[in-house]
């Protein structure tokens, strides 16, 4: 069975249908934000603490793909849920998926998050526009990647826009199916 690597816009949804998808498989479900407590806690520090780490140390980063690349080489029957999944090693086929959102739809779904209380939809557009201008320059100059987010990288672009949770699990498993 093929490895089903999830990607996509901030506020997508992306992590709420990797988790459904691979319930409904029997799946596995891996993540990159797992990971990446993981390792902190294996190196005594706070989540807050690794992250600023990623910054300063490009290597530490490569790490955390590695990581994710070796899971993707010894399991199948996987949903992985991170940026840079698509773009890793597997020694298994792999189905790479998009999930797309407008930006306008992403940051109204982000409201609805703790971390983004008191904030606007504009302001947290913002700061979602600055975290892809980062990680677009992150990638580029870790992996000569112009664009992890462009729809040709993907075998299977949805846009969740206009749909809800339901609405949206339905077509992906529409569009994942011939692909098993």
């Amino acid at each position: 069975m093929p490895i089903i690597r999830i990607s996509g816009d901030i506020g997508s949804g992306k992590t709420t249908l990797a988790k459904r998808l691979a319930a409904r498989l029997h799946y596995e479900y891996a993540n990159t934000g797992a990971i990446l407590r993981e390792m902190a806690r294996e190196q005594g520090l706070s989540i807050e603490e690794f992250y600023a780490a990623l910054v300063d140390d490009p290597n530490r980063e490569k790490s955390v793909d590695a990581r994710q690349e070796e899971l993707m080489c010894r399991e199948n029957n996987l949903v992985v849920d991170g940026r840079m999944a698509p773009f890793l090693r597997s020694a298994f086929p792999a189905v790479n998926v998009k999930i797309a959102v407008s930006a306008e739809e992403g940051a109204r779904r982000l409201l609805a998050r703790a971390e983004y209380a008191g904030k606007t939809e504009a302001e947290v557009m913002a700061l979602a526009r600055e975290r892809v201008a980062r990680e677009r320059e992150r990638y580029r100059a870790l992996y000569g990647i112009d664009d992890h987010l462009a729809d040709r990288k993907f075998h299977i672009v949805l846009n969740t826009t206009l749909l809800n949770e339901e609405q949206a699990f339905v077509v992906l498993v529409k569009e994942i199916a011939p692909r098993l």
